[in-house]
């Protein structure tokens, strides 16, 4: 096993390298089964569209099966888009495994990649004679050891999912099945990856532990790349660069031939394929893989099984861009048989030889832009786009050894651009559809609909979108760099809300009230709190149903040495005093530019308070408004609340208790420190707050002192009478009162009148 896994293919010079020499360990998370689905990979495959789950449980490849160990469900099931790195991370935990660095308690592990599984879908077989044709060692084991081995501790990894041929009916006795249902081997370890519109092959109720792979974390870059800038020299060593157009035109012959293999099996969705296949499209295995050196740079060859041989491209971006380049072949050559398959209507042949030498390049480009939307997992997203810019005459020029004679296609390029633009003002566009012929005017080089979008959002748009449009602008935002004054979604659906919310780290104000957001939502929030290049400042999200968990997830982007927001507003976002932990750890961080905190009517009761102390009174805490309005408080907070205020540490110049029954006895601890030198309060709003004419003499008492720093006082909506109004005069009178703004609406006193 130790020999299968322990060398990785580079792509340079048909040079392999030691896994454990390049092996930089991904950014993978424990996750909830319920996200499997049947999800688009447009979106995942964009950078700008990747969040890291804050709430999300990061582990290591090494501890999947250990993880799951006491699961009654046995299946770990991991996802991540094509090329993120899933098998690789399959052979490092085997070759741990195999040198008894990991998973030391497994007694014999089995790879079985699902392309070459497909080999022997039509054949009836037994578990051992399975087994024997991916490990030929087996073959020699006496039926006792046989007998022994199924008894011992084992573990089975089936890579590639979504390469899977295979009708995985769990209720059959087929033998994958029986395996991952557990009617066969159930004490058996079972791993299994797959690409995300795969995923969902599997039933819930079989998997014990979901994981996705991320990509790799901005620290993780570093040491990958990092890895990679230690053998640049010997890998372009200027002095050797290679001549890619004669070497373009050397191999002129068999890069046509594996273009018409990538699109023959691109059509059937086959991205495994057999020496029958190779050999329809003109490729002797024998001889092609032996004189022609490129090859075993772009393809593989694998070991089959049945004494078969099992192919595919190195990567499916690979097939995806050489089936575009045979596709435009097709069109220069105008081979309608070929082209046949974009077009719905069975032509006859002399109507297919009439449409073969008049057809625009246009209307071709409109029907594989219907193709394209008509998928459902995109499969011909990419191949578009490849397309798209191979359409180019500038383009056709580069590649002028394989395009001997480039089109002039300036019209038509015209034309495919005013049909996308059509397209994306369409209501009933799909946000992957949208955002992947967005790409296509960029392979177009058409950049009027990005500049206009840019203007658009500029100008800090109110009227309604569609929600494939918002995809779209925030598509552009995080692509552009641009940095916006304010987004503002209030005007948008409530599918738009959630579609912009990725681009609130392209914004200096984000204004998010009343969008019926979840917590869950916080998440790309706090993504773009934490996103080095973060412009946001200020952050309204009240009236949303966030909940502790989204203040959760707000939190972690708060405690980012990137975060830069200094005003969040989380009013009436049905919270309780557990929030007030996260927010609190925050402000006590060195890195802290929160100055204004807005909690208004949430339940946080006094233990809320309680929780928030501690970041109050830290010397990092930059807080200069705390707004607690109608959160169930009573007098007894007050006590922690003036201790902070007359802290030397203390910034805050603007708080607001109204709406709680503080009573006489809260404002008398308030009004103490006010005195207090340290004090910094300019600002104090006490309506609605249980308090009598009594506590005035408090006040009155603080207005007069030489320390007194308040200019604003609300006191209105209280039982004050004529009493408590005149002892608020006297203080007013004093030479040290700094009040310039007194409120005690709906008051019963006439003194005032005098």
């Amino acid at each position: 096993m130790r020999e299968k896994v322990e060398y990785i293919f580079k792509g340079i010079n048909g040079k392999e390298a030691h896994l454990k020499d390049v092996y930089t360990e991904l950014f993978v998370t424990e996750g909830d089964i319920k996200e499997v689905n049947c999800e688009h990979e447009v979106l995942q495959i964009d950078d700008s569209f990747k969040i890291f789950k804050s709430q999300d449980r990061p582990i290591k490849c090494n501890d999947v099966f250990s993880r799951n160990r006491n699961k009654k469900k046995k299946i770990v099931l991991t996802k991540g888009i094509a090329g993120i790195g899933k098998t690789v991370s399959v052979h490092k935990l085997i070759l741990d495994w195999a040198e008894e660095e990991a998973n030391v308690d497994i007694n014999c592990l089995f790879l079985l990649p699902f392309r070459k599984i497909n080999c022997i879908k039509d054949k009836e077989i037994s578990l051992h004679e399975f087994l024997q044709k991916f490990n030929p060692e087996l073959n020699d084991l006496e039926t006792a050891k046989i007998n022994k081995l199924y008894s011992c501790k084992l573990a089975f990894i089936f890579d590639g999912l979504d390469e899977s041929q295979l009708p995985l009916d769990f209720d059959s006795g087929m033998l994958v099945a029986s395996l991952v249902n557990g009617t066969l081997l159930p004490s058996a370890l079972i791993w299994i990856t797959s690409r995300p519109a795969a995923a969902n092959q599997i039933s819930p109720e079989y998997v014990g532990l979901f994981t996705e792979v991320r990509g790799f974390t901005d620290q993780q870059k570093e040491v990958f790349f990092g890895m990679r800038m230690n053998m640049k020299s010997q890998k372009h060593d200027r002095k050797k660069e290679r001549d890619f157009t004669k070497l373009l035109n050397s191999n002129k012959e068999m890069i046509l031939k594996l273009a018409k293999l990538a699109f023959e099996q691109l059509k059937n969705k086959n991205f495994v394929f057999y020496e029958k296949d190779l050999e329809a499209c003109g490729i002797n295995v024998s001889e092609d893989f032996e004189s022609t050196g490129m090859l075993t740079e772009i393809f593989q060859q694998e070991a089959g099984l049945h004494e078969m041989k099992v192919f595919c491209f190195v990567h499916l971006s690979v097939q995806e861009f050489l089936a575009a380049v045979h596709m435009f072949l097709c069109y220069l050559d105008k081979n309608m048989e070929e082209l046949q398959f974009f077009f719905e209507e069975k032509q006859s042949r002399s109507r297919r030889h009439a449409l073969s030498k008049n057809i625009p390049l246009h209307d071709l480009l409109k029907k594989v832009i219907e193709k394209a939307m008509q998928s459902q997992k995109g499969h011909f997203d990419l191949f578009l786009r490849f397309l798209m810019g191979i359409s180019l005459e500038s383009n056709q020029k580069m590649l002028r050894d394989l395009f001997t004679h480039p089109e002039d296609s300036k019209d038509s390029i015209t034309k495919t651009t005013q049909h996308i633009t059509e397209l994306l003002q369409s209501q009933d566009i799909s946000p992957e559809t949208s955002v992947n012929l967005f790409y296509c005017l960029l392979e177009l080089n058409d950049n009027s609909l990005y500049m206009e979008i840019l203007s658009y959002l500029q100008t800090n748009p109110q009227r309604n979108l569609t929600p494939s449009m918002c995809s779209l602008m925030a598509c552009v935002l995080m692509m552009s760099g641009e940095v916006v004054d304010e987004l503002n979604l209030r005007k948008q659906t409530s599918e738009g809300y959630t579609r912009l919310l990725p681009a609130v780290r392209c914004c200096r104000k984000a204004n998010l009230l009343c969008c019926y957001l979840t917590g869950q939502c916080c998440e790309f929030v706090g993504s773009a709190l934490q996103s080095s290049n973060s412009r946001l400042r200020e952050l309204d999200m009240r009236s949303n149903d966030l909940q502790d968990s989204g203040v959760k997830l707000l939190s972690d982007g708060l405690k980012s040495p990137n975060c830069q927001l200094q005003k969040l507003r989380l009013a009436g976002c049905k919270l309780t005093g557990q929030c007030c932990e996260f927010v609190a750890s925050a402000l006590q961080l060195s890195n802290s530019h929160l100055i204004e905190l807005d909690m208004n009517s949430n339940d946080l009761w006094d233990s809320g308070v309680t929780r928030l102390y501690g970041g109050l009174q830290s010397p990092n805490c930059q807080l200069q408004i705390l707004r607690l309005a109608g959160c169930k408080l009573t007098g007894q907070c007050c006590e922690l609340v003036a201790s902070a205020l007359q802290s030397s540490n203390s910034r805050l110049i603007n708080l607001d208790m109204s709406n709680n029954e503080l009573w006489d006895s809260g404002l008398k601890l308030l009004s103490d420190e006010l005195k207090s030198p340290n004090c910094q309060l300019q600002i104090l709003r006490l309506a609605c707050c249980n308090l009598t004419g009594e506590c005035c003499e408090f006040v009155a008492s603080a207005l007069q002192s030489s320390n007194a720093r308040l200019i604003e006082l609300d006191m209105s909506n209280n039982d004050l009478w004529d009493s408590g109004v005149k002892l608020l005069c006297d203080g007013m009178k004093s030479p040290n009162c700094q009040l310039n703004k007194l409120r005690f609406e709906n008051q019963m006193c006439f003194y005032m009148l005098i």
